[in-house]
């Protein structure tokens, strides 16, 4: 087991956490031939938290039948394992307290029977004289089940561990790196929402430019036909003095015209 150091620069499997979920998923990777990896331990003692703390009962009976297998399957591995010599799994037997009738006990004895698992089905009576300390409790049956146990859980967890360290990963207690890698990257999901917002902003701004493009460009035909008549106008001829005089005469004649009409009438 390293101490904190320097991190392997290349591994095929990074397992994070030594606790049981770590240490039997680096085992079941190790039996299945893995060979370059590490497990990334945030204590310098393995099992630090829940793993080391837990009652470590080793119970095989559970109303769910994959729940039940998984537990009958469990303790059976437990029962041959053995570390330093010793085995993992004491064998003190294991009490269900049964409320109500009957039919319950022997329903949760059938499913034991079907995994062949011993038990004995106890009225109350005969239970409280088998342990005292059950007088003390209310209840009807009780369900005995002699093949469950404590756990060293941990023998068990260093077995794990040294079981993977064998097939070439690496355990590295301290790991520190940890915590900097998830700030690292809860920093850089902050910088990532907020460049998203930025863009966001920038993206209304561009609309609100394109609006006013658009409305500005539908002035720009009549600002266009502005122009052409003032280009037009300064390309035009001056007149003569004499094609003035012949319009205004033209223009009187048709006034006169006009007002000898008006008279007539």
């Amino acid at each position: 087991m390293a101490l904190p150091g320097r991190l392997p620069s290349e591994v095929d499997v990074v397992v994070i956490g030594a606790g049981f979920a770590g240490a039997s998923a680096a085992e079941a990777l190790a039996l299945a031939g893995v060979t370059s990896g590490v497990v990334l331990e945030r204590e310098l003692l393995p099992g630090s938290h829940a793993s080391g703390r837990n009652a470590a009962m080793a119970r095989q009976l559970d109303e769910d039948p994959v729940l039940l297998k998984l537990a009958v399957e469990g303790v059976r591995r437990l029962r041959a394992k053995n570390v330093d010599g010793r085995p993992v799994l004491r064998q003190t037997g294991g009490l269900y307290l049964i409320h109500g009738k009957s039919d319950r006990a022997a329903e949760w004895r059938a499913l034991l029977h079907h995994y062949c698992v011993p038990s004995e089905l106890w009225p109350a009576a005969k239970a409280r004289q088998r342990f005292l300390f059950l007088r003390e409790f209310e209840f009807d049956y009780a369900l005995f089940c002699p093949t469950d146990g404590i756990v060293d859980i941990h023998a068990l967890l260093s077995d794990l561990l040294a079981e993977a360290t064998a097939a070439g990963f690496e355990v590295i207690t301290g790991a520190a790196t940890i915590s900097a890698r998830e700030e690292s990257m809860a920093n850089l999901a902050n910088v990532v929402q907020q460049l998203k917002q930025e863009r966001g902003q920038a993206q209304r701004r561009i609309e609100q430019l394109d609006e006013a493009l658009k409305a500005l460009g539908s002035l720009g035909g009549l600002r266009g036909r502005v122009g052409r008549a003032q280009t037009l106008g300064k390309k035009r001829r001056t007149m003569s003095a004499a094609a003035r005089k012949r319009i205004a005469a033209a223009q009187r004649a048709r006034w006169a015209k006009w007002k000898a009409a008006k008279r007539n009438k």
